[in-house]
């Protein structure tokens, strides 16, 4: 069972962000996702992340 945890951390500056990078040419995706970087109390930073992308069409503008 995963526990689910909520703060207001962020109202005092604090939070965590990830940068995810996406590149694709005709035959390939690529998705780069890089570690977490910042903290807060309650931060849980072993767990699972699941994409979903859909590469069978051009992206819309």
């Amino acid at each position: 069972m995963m526990m689910m945890r909520v703060t207001e951390a962020y109202r005092t500056g604090k939070g965590v962000t990830t940068e995810i990078h996406m590149s694709a040419t005709k035959d390939a995706a690529s998705v780069t996702i890089s570690p977490a970087n910042g903290n807060f109390d309650g931060f849980a930073n072993n767990k699972a992340t699941v994409l979903k992308i859909n590469v069978s069409q051009p992206a819309k503008k």
